[in-house]
C-alpha cells in the first residue's frame, strides 16, 4: 500500500486483485438486501400495531399507517433495484475474470 491523498493506494501491481475482491464484497453485499429489507416489511405492520391500539383503529389512523407502510415499501423496492443493479455491474466483473461468484451458486 502507497499513501495516496486521504487514503491507503494499492499498489499497481496489486490493484486488479484489489479490484477483484472489492467485486467479491460487493456481489455478496447485494445478496441481501432481499431478505433484509423483506424482514422488516413484515414486522412493520405489528410494530404499528402499538399505536393503533392506543388511538383506535380509526380510517385516519389506519390509512397513516398504510402510507408509512407504503413509504418503506418503495424505499425497500429502491434498494432491492440498486441491489440488482450492484449485483448485476459487480457480477459481470468477475465473469470477465473467469471467476465463479459466490461458489454457493455452484455447490447448492
Amino acid at each position: 500500500m502507497r499513501p495516496g491523498g486521504s487514503r491507503l493506494r494499492p499498489l499497481a501491481e496489486a490493484q486488479r486483485d484489489v479490484d477483484l475482491l472489492h467485486a467479491r464484497i460487493m456481489v455478496d453485499y447485494s445478496r441481501t438486501h432481499r431478505r433484509r429489507g423483506l424482514v422488516a416489511l413484515m414486522i412493520l405492520p405489528l410494530a404499528m400495531l402499538i399505536p393503533l391500539s392506543r388511538t383506535g383503529f380509526t380510517l385516519t389512523a389506519l390509512l397513516v399507517c398504510a402510507a408509512v407502510w407504503l413509504l418503506f415499501a418503495a424505499l425497500w423496492a429502491l434498494g432491492l433495484f440498486l441491489a440488482r443493479r450492484r449485483l448485476t455491474k459487480y457480477g459481470r466483473i468477475l465473469t470477465a475474470a473467469g471467476i465463479d461468484w459466490p461458489p454457493a451458486r455452484a455447490c447448492t
